[in-house]
């Protein structure tokens, strides 16, 4: 009895274990940094050539784009376990990165502290990010075409102007400011999507569960013409107009 006893405190000790963690790393102010760093990364330095499409995937990733007066570059950090393909072709920036197998590598959890920023001088046709695990931040572009698929993590979109924006996410939350977009088509699994902007033409936004904001910056009237077809399963949905 007294073994039987201690088995279920350990699994009760255990299941409270993981539920702290969990809870801890789903909020915003979360700092992977702070809970292991992997010695063996180095910084690194691309330089971008003319590109006006930038294709990105990664397993887990702390992934920054950012328009930048200065040269295009990427900013990055390699290790034991994590490292990067970039190629250029035709125009196309392609960025993989990836973590060797390495049976519970705590490196894995390390891509808060080796974040991979990507500085462009210029305008883009189209932008592709795929991510397994992380945070993504994309600041001050412009971009006709944005396709963003993210398994589980965390996104900011910030004074960016987008023809078309769609996003995929199974479980996350994303916030979207200052921005601009003629067409958007969101689809979330589990998060909460917030936007503060303008919509041009069209916005398509599902949830399943989770809570939809949209602050628009116009008046009710000035939307009459412009689609805005949203559903939330479970959750909370609410739209503003007027929020300049």
């Amino acid at each position: 009895m007294k073994i039987r006893g201690f088995i279920i405190v350990g699994v009760l000790l255990c299941l409270a274990g993981v539920g702290i963690c969990s809870f801890a790393a789903t909020r915003d102010d979360f700092v992977l940094e702070e809970v292991y760093t992997d010695p063996s990364l180095e910084k690194k330095e691309y330089n971008i050539q003319n590109v006006d499409e930038i294709t990105y995937s990664g397993s887990a990733e702390d992934l920054e784009i950012v328009y930048t007066e200065e040269e295009s570059k990427i900013i990055y950090y390699e290790g034991k376990y994590k490292q990067y393909k970039i190629t250029e072709e035709e125009g196309n920036l392609v960025i993989s990165q990836d973590y060797k197998n390495h049976f519970f590598n705590f490196a894995f959890f390390n891509f808060g502290s080796s974040k991979c920023t990507i500085y462009v001088n210029q305008d883009l046709k189209e932008l592709n990010i795929t991510m397994n695990a992380g945070q993504m931040i994309l600041t001050d572009l412009n971009v006709q075409s944005v396709f963003v698929d993210i398994n589980a993590g965390n996104s900011v979109v910030n004074h960016c102007t987008f023809e078309l924006f769609k996003a995929d996410v199974d479980a996350g939350n994303m916030k979207v400011k200052n921005t601009i977009v003629k067409d958007m088509n969101i689809d979330f699994s589990a998060g909460n999507f917030n936007f503060h902007g303008d919509i041009l033409s069209s916005a398509h936004i599902y949830l399943s569960a989770g809570q939809l904001k949209l602050d628009l910056i116009r008046q009710k009237e000035e939307y009459v013409h412009v689609i805005l077809d949203t559903e939330v399963d479970a959750g909370k949905e609410t739209i503003s107009y007027g929020r300049a």
